[in-house]
C-alpha cells in the first residue's frame, strides 16, 4: 500500500474489529499496518471481507496472521496435510504432480529426518513444522509460492495432472502447453501430413469433389516422382570401379602377351 492509503486502511481495520466488539490502540494499529503494508489495498480489503465470511475462523476475533491467510495471493497455498500428500506424490517417478518451492523446502527437511531415522511419522512432523514456518514467513514478506510441474514417466497420467494444475490456476495454459503433446492434425492438414509422412492410414479429405481429388493425386504423384529421382540409376559407384579394374587388368595382360610374342 502507498503511504497515503494508510488512513483508509485504518478505517477498514477499525470497521473489521468493531464487528467483533473490539477496539484498537495506536500501538496495535501500527502492528497491523506493518503486517499489511506490503500488500495492495484492494487485496487487503478482499482479505478482510473473506475473513468475516469464513464460516469457521470468521466466528473469532481476527489476528493479523489469520487475515493474512485470507489474502488472494495466499488462498492457493495448500494446508500442511495437503502439502505433505503432494510432497509424497512427487516422489513417485510414475506420477506427475504440481508442487511449489515452499513444499520442496519442507520436503528437504523431512527427507533429512527420514534418511537418518527411517521414521515416517517423524519425517511428517518435520515437514509440517518447516512448511508452516516457511508459509508464515513468506506471507509476512508478501511473497507467493512458485508452482512447477514435477513430471513422471507415465505420459498417460500426465495430461490429467497438467489440466488440473491449469484449472486450479497454479500454472498458465501457455506453460501447460509445453508439457503436452501437440494436437493431432485434422481435416486437410491430416491428409497432407499423411502424404508427407508416407502413412498408409486413410484420412478422409474434406470437400471430396473432383478438382480436389485431382489436385491430391497430383501432389501424391509429385512426391513419388521426387523419391524416384533421388534413387541412383544404373550400376552403383562400387560396381563401376570393379568393372574398370577388370578392364585395366585385361588390357595389361593382353599387352604382356603381345610383348612376349614379339620377343619370341
Amino acid at each position: 500500500m502507498r503511504a497515503d492509503e494508510k488512513h483508509e486502511f485504518g478505517e477498514l481495520l477499525v470497521g473489521l474489529l468493531e464487528l467483533y466488539g473490539r477496539q484498537i490502540t495506536p500501538a496495535a494499529a501500527g502492528l497491523w499496518w506493518g503486517a499489511f503494508e506490503r500488500h495492495p489495498l484492494g487485496e487487503v480489503r478482499a482479505a478482510f471481507s473473506r475473513y468475516t465470511q469464513d464460516p469457521e475462523q470468521g466466528r473469532y476475533p481476527p489476528t493479523p496472521a489469520a487475515v493474512l491467510g485470507c489474502l488472494p495471493s495466499a488462498v492457493s497455498r495448500p494446508g500442511a496435510d495437503e502439502a505433505w500428500a503432494l510432497a509424497l506424490a512427487s516422489l513417485d517417478e510414475e506420477a506427475s504432480v504440481c508442487t511449489n518451492d515452499e513444499i520442496q523446502e519442507a520436503a528437504n527437511a523431512a527427507k533429512a529426518v527420514w534418511d537418518e531415522t527411517a521414521d515416517k511419522v517423524g519425517a511428517r512432523m518435520a515437514f509440517k513444522s518447516v512448511y508452516e514456518r516457511v508459509v508464515s514467513e513468506r506471507r509476512l514478506e508478501g511473497r507467493t509460492p512458485t508452482w512447477r510441474l514435477s513430471l513422471g514417466w507415465n505420459q498417460g497420467k500426465r495430461a490429467g495432472a497438467v489440466e488440473e494444475a491449469v484449472r486450479r490456476g497454479l500454472i498458465s495454459r501457455e506453460a501447460a502447453a509445453r508439457h503436452l503433446p501437440p494436437p493431432e492434425p485434422e481435416g486437410a492438414a491430416a491428409a497432407v501430413a499423411g502424404l508427407l509422412s508416407g502413412s498408409t492410414t486413410v484420412v478422409p479429405f474434406p470437400g471430396g469433389d473432383e478438382p480436389t481429388r485431382r489436385r491430391l493425386a497430383e501432389l501424391r504423384e509429385a512426391i513419388a516422382s521426387a523419391g524416384r529421382r533421388a534413387e541412383p540409376e544404373g550400376p552403383s559407384r562400387a560396381e563401376t570401379i570393379v568393372a574398370r579394374k577388370r578392364a585395366a587388368l585385361a588390357a595389361l595382360e593382353a599387352h604382356q602377351n603381345q610383348h612376349a610374342k614379339e620377343a619370341g
